[in-house]
Formats: structure tokens, C-alpha cells, sequence
């Protein structure tokens, strides 16, 4: 076959660009959060241990959307434990139900005390505590029209990069979230849509690896 220079230039730069697009795949923009009654403005909302939580709440709901727990706003949101752990229970979730339900945006949280240096520990660690709402994803994606409270305990720490990232989080029975409600909410735009997978092995770990093999 008789190729010319220009058509041997025309090859190359289309082979080029189909193993650019390949090797380039855009990701996925990350959704704005719309605060439905306004943004907190909340005693609290200035202290950084407080937007660690906000931040690690809207990362972490966004991943549980996608499936997809390598992203890197949950990164550098949540240490490697904890993101571990998250991912093991979805993981979970998905293998007992085919499924997992939409987060309508970040999980609803009111904070009411943060204790730096808990337990003795440094001030490179705080506990955020407070109430989140109970029953926010849904398998529409649509919260429900009542939200309750129940209390938890955010555990941080703060990295040699100055990052504050949820290391764990401790449920607090005895905390009365009803003073507190409604819970001020935040939806994603766009508003999330299934994932479409319904089997383990779609699920992105915290590695970027597939659950059952690698990408």
C-alpha cells in the first residue's frame, strides 16, 4: 500500500490522538454543594477541625456515590484508615445487596463541642462532636422529608502536611440531637445518579484498584 507523506502524517496524528484520548480519560468534576437554608454560620464553623469534618463529609459522600474511593479530595480529607474502612463496609453493603443507595449531598452535620487534644493526645488531634442525620442516602438520591439526628464524635488529626483528616469517628448515644434539628443540609449539583454498579468487583478501593483485581 502507497502511503504519502501527508497521509502517513494524517495516520500518525490520528493514531496519536485515539492513544492520548485513551491514556487521558477526563475525570469527573466534582459536584457543587448548594446549602438549602444557607450556608452553617454557626459558632463553630470557623474552627478548622470543624471544616476538616465538613470537608472530609462532602468527599466522602461523593465517593460513596461513585464507588469510587481513590478520589482525591477524600484523599486528603480522611487518613488511610479510615478510608479503608469506609470502603471495606460499602464494599460490604454492595456484596449483601447488589447496590448501594445515593448520597443527596454531604451527610448533615451540627456541630456542638470540639475537644483538642482528647485524651491526653497532642494539639495535632481533636475531637469534633455532634449530631448527623440518620437516614440520608436513599436509593433515589432524594433525602427524605423528616431527618432526625444522632450523635457522634469525629476523631482528627492534623498530618505532617498540615492536612486535617478524619481518622474516626465514635457514636455518642447520649447526645440529644432534637435541639438541633432540622440539621442544616446541603444537595449536590448535579444531583447524583446510580453509579450503575451492582457487583463488588466495580468498586475502586482507596489504591485506585479494582475490588477482585487492578484497573
Amino acid at each position: 500500500m502507497l502511503v504519502t507523506a501527508g497521509g502517513a502524517l494524517a495516520l500518525g496524528l490520528a493514531t496519536s490522538s485515539l492513544t492520548s484520548c485513551a491514556a487521558e480519560q477526563e475525570p469527573l468534576e466534582f459536584p457543587e454543594v448548594s446549602w438549602e437554608d444557607g450556608t452553617p454560620a454557626g459558632p463553630l464553623e470557623a474552627d478548622p477541625w470543624v471544616q476538616g469534618v465538613r470537608a472530609e463529609l462532602e468527599a466522602e459522600a461523593v465517593a460513596r456515590n461513585r464507588l469510587d474511593f481513590s478520589i482525591p479530595e477524600l484523599a486528603q480529607t480522611g487518613t488511610e484508615t479510615y478510608i479503608d474502612r469506609v470502603a471495606s463496609d460499602v464494599i460490604t453493603h454492595v456484596s449483601n445487596h447488589g447496590a448501594t443507595d445515593l448520597y443527596p449531598g454531604p451527610l448533615p452535620f451540627s456541630p456542638v463541642e470540639v475537644k483538642v487534644g482528647y485524651d491526653g493526645k497532642s494539639d495535632d488531634a481533636a475531637e469534633v462532636r455532634g449530631c448527623v442525620a440518620t437516614d440520608w442516602a436513599t436509593e433515589s438520591g432524594k433525602p427524605a422529608d423528616d431527618l432526625t439526628g444522632r450523635g457522634v464524635a469525629y476523631r482528627l488529626t492534623r498530618d505532617s502536611r498540615g492536612l486535617v483528616k478524619v481518622d474516626s469517628t465514635l457514636a455518642l448515644p447520649d447526645l440529644d440531637c432534637t435541639a438541633l434539628e432540622p440539621l442544616p443540609a446541603a444537595l449536590f449539583t448535579p444531583a447524583p445518579e446510580p453509579s450503575g454498579i451492582t457487583e463488588v468487583y466495580g468498586i475502586t478501593r482507596p489504591s485506585g484498584t479494582k475490588v477482585g483485581g487492578s484497573n
